[in-house]
């Protein structure tokens, strides 16, 4: 379908998502629900009227990509909303070229709370992100602050070196959806990346609660090649005795068994191996059939898809 053929008042944007979305040869399709959204956002840019100087402040909470948020930040896009926070890739307005064109500047996330009762959450991950951040885990770029009324968390941006690769996956969880497990080569790299985040939060004696391929970004350097960032340390300040904070299918199932009463080191290195495997297979490990506790089926053993784990590759 080309909206455009029928009205020319369709911005190109939007015709290129109704063609990409609806096209006859499958090939041409869209690949994944997240390219569909970054060409949403694309369309929404296109469509946002001009905000008249001196109007009231958008709220973080509704605002659309191509606004103004504050007196000195453009919305690219919108990341997602979770439960705690909504996520807002942006980037500054506020540096022109000698022509007047808007000069390259570093894009970063604004973490918007959902409400006050959400504020807490996002005060205890700006902690946590002030202890460890850095390296292979996301950096707290400035201290906690309210924007419009809501409180915000400005970070750095796991997803990607440039905003411009629209077409690449900035999460791990995508790319593995959108295209299979990872190679061997792919996987050693990213491993050690995730050992790495790993330790640096051992070593100060802070856990992510939330390991998983969703909150890991795919960042690309300046050099061109890419790494690993954990990001969403927003259940970072969870208590111990919370066994549920965290998502179904990385959490430790034998949490809350005979003396395991409390989280520990173990279900924090459960997860990483979930995730680990789920590099190397595309998909996560069962236990039994997947269905029951393992806790209450002592016989439930653990599938590991090793048959799908990429061979080996010897290095000379």
């Amino acid at each position: 379908m080309r909206p455009y053929a029928v009205s020319d008042s369709v911005s190109a944007a939007l015709d290129t998502l109704v063609f990409r979305a609806t096209a006859g040869d499958v090939q041409d399709r869209l690949a994944s629900v997240d390219e569909f959204l970054e060409l949403l956002a694309a369309a929404e840019v296109d469509a946002a009227a001009p905000q008249p100087l001196g109007g009231p402040e958008a709220d973080p909470l509704t605002v659309q990509p191509g606004r103004r948020l504050g007196s000195a930040w453009s919305v690219v896009r919108v990341l997602g909303t979770g439960a705690t926070a909504r996520a807002l890739l942006v980037r500054s307005t506020a540096e022109e070229g000698p022509e007047g064109a808007q000069a390259e500047s570093s894009p970063r996330v604004f973490k918007v709370a959902l409400d006050q009762e959400k504020d807490a959450r996002l005060l205890a991950e700006a902690k946590a992100l002030k202890e460890v951040g850095g390296g292979r885990i996301v950096k707290l770029l400035a201290e906690p602050r309210e924007l419009a009324g809501h409180t915000m968390l400005e970070l750095e941006y796991a997803g990607g070196y440039r905003v411009e690769d629209d077409r690449e996956p900035v999460r791990l969880g995508s790319r593995l959806r959108d295209q299979g497990p990872l190679g061997y080569d792919q996987l050693e790299r990213f491993g050690n990346d995730l050992f790495d985040a790993l330790d640096a939060l051992a070593a100060r004696g802070v856990r992510h609660r939330d390991v998983k391929p969703d909150n890991l970004g795919l960042f690309k350097r300046s050099d061109g090649s890419w790494q690993l960032m954990l990001f969403d340390f927003s259940l970072a300040d969870a208590p111990d005795q919370d066994l549920h904070a965290g998502t179904r299918g990385y959490l430790d199932p034998f949490l809350g068994s005979a003396g395991r009463s409390r989280y520990d080191d173990h279900a924090e290195w459960y997860a990483a191996a979930v995730t680990l495997h789920e590099m190397a297979a595309g998909e996560r490990p069962v236990w039994g059939d997947g269905q029951g506790d393992p806790r209450m089926a002592p016989d439930a053993a653990l599938h590991v898809s090793a048959e799908l784990f990429p061979p080996l590759s010897v290095k000379a």
